[in-house]
């Protein structure tokens, strides 16, 4: 679980982070929606502990996350779209994972199970001889979600996973990381498409201008009127299949 409370953050003039707040609880993915610059990168670099928050405070599995110190990767494992590294194979990747869970320095039977595990998990296994380099792009995601999976924490934070992939990959991915929800982890993720949102998270969180405007069920959250004015949009919302689809119209006249 991870709670933020209040968080201000900036990278120089003025505040990125207006006092956002909002709850991922276990066993469900969390989508962090809003349109660009609404500050859900810096939310996310927060949580992960790329950056300390200027005031307010973050909660993981109920512990301070200031306190946790080099103990947050025990709890907290990102996939933030790191550049590829050259030269080795997946499964040394994803053991650097598993290395970094244990706090051990040198691999022994133990990380190499759980890197085994991971790559098992996302359904990779037969790539853990494969160069890094020769991944394709869905490849590449799903063998960094092994990564982090191989780290044993809890709770997985992902920028943007689904970018840059075809709708067969993407598909896949989100499939992969709903089966990780169901099993009992914290699934916190920025999508930028609305109705995968709909389609795969329990629970969406809306930001605009730095702050959480909206935190819920999509069927709760997502309505012509907050479409309107978070995204500057007139839509129409679907109930479809026990879910909800957004059909956007057109952009409103003060965007073109």
């Amino acid at each position: 679980m991870i709670r933020c409370e209040n968080l201000f953050f900036g990278y120089g003039q003025g505040d990125v982070l207006k006092g956002a707040q909002f709850e991922a609880p276990d066993a469900a993915i969390t989508a962090l929606l809003g349109p660009n610059a609404s500050g859900k990168t810096t939310l996310l670099r927060l949580v992960v502990g790329l950056h300390r928050p200027h005031k307010g405070r973050i909660w993981v599995d109920g512990n301070l996350a200031s306190e946790l110190g080099k103990r947050r990767a025990e709890h907290v494992a990102a996939v933030m779209g790191e550049e590829r590294p050259e030269g080795i194979e997946v499964m040394q990747y994803v053991i650097w994972g598993a290395l970094v869970g244990s706090g051990a320095l040198f691999e022994g039977e133990a990380e190499i199970r759980e890197a085994e595990e991971a790559l098992e998990m996302v359904g990779v296994s037969h790539l853990a001889r494969r160069m890094i380099g020769a991944l394709s792009g869905g490849e590449w995601q799903r063998v960094q979600i092994a990564r982090a999976l191989a780290q044993g924490a809890k709770n997985i934070v992902l920028d943007e996973p689904t970018a840059h992939l075809d709708i067969a990959y993407k598909l896949k991915l989100l499939e992969t990381l709903k089966a990780l929800a169901q099993n009992g982890r914290c699934v916190l993720l920025v999508l930028h498409d609305i109705n995968s949102a709909c389609r795969f998270s329990n629970k969406v969180a809306v930001m605009h201008k730095g702050s959480i405007v909206a935190e819920g069920s999509p069927a709760d959250v997502i309505t012509p009127d907050l479409l309107r004015t978070v995204w500057r949009v007139d839509a129409e919302v679907i109930q479809q299949n026990g879910s909800i689809r957004v059909q956007v119209r057109s952009a409103l006249e003060d965007l073109l």
